[in-house]
C-alpha cells in the first residue's frame, strides 16, 4: 500500500500523460504500479479520476480539479524539504 503523498505524485504525473504507460515510463515504474496507485487513490477518495477503456484514458472533471490542487500542495511539501541555499 502506498502512502497518500506517493499516490498523489503518481496521479499528478498520470494526469499530464496520454496513458498510464507513458506515466510509468516517466516515473520509472511499471504501468501496473500506476494503475494500482490510481485505483487505490480513487477508492480512498471515492471518486473516479479518469475515464478509461481499452484504448483511451481521459481525466474526469473532478480529477482535473484535484490535479491542480495536488500539484500546488506537492510543490509546497517539496519546498519544505529543500535545503536552504
Amino acid at each position: 500500500m502506498l502512502n497518500r503523498l506517493e499516490m498523489m505524485r503518481i496521479f499528478c504525473v498520470a494526469a499530464e500523460c496520454p496513458s498510464f504507460k507513458d506515466a510509468a515510463v516517466r516515473l520509472g515504474v511499471s504501468p501496473q504500479a500506476v494503475t494500482r496507485a490510481i485505483k487505490e487513490l480513487e477508492n480512498t477518495i471515492g471518486e473516479p479520476l479518469f475515464y478509461r477503456n481499452t484504448r483511451h484514458m481521459r481525466i474526469t472533471d473532478f480529477g482535473e480539479q484535484l490535479s491542480l490542487r495536488a500539484k500546488g500542495s506537492i510543490a509546497e511539501i517539496d519546498e519544505l524539504f529543500r535545503p536552504n541555499g
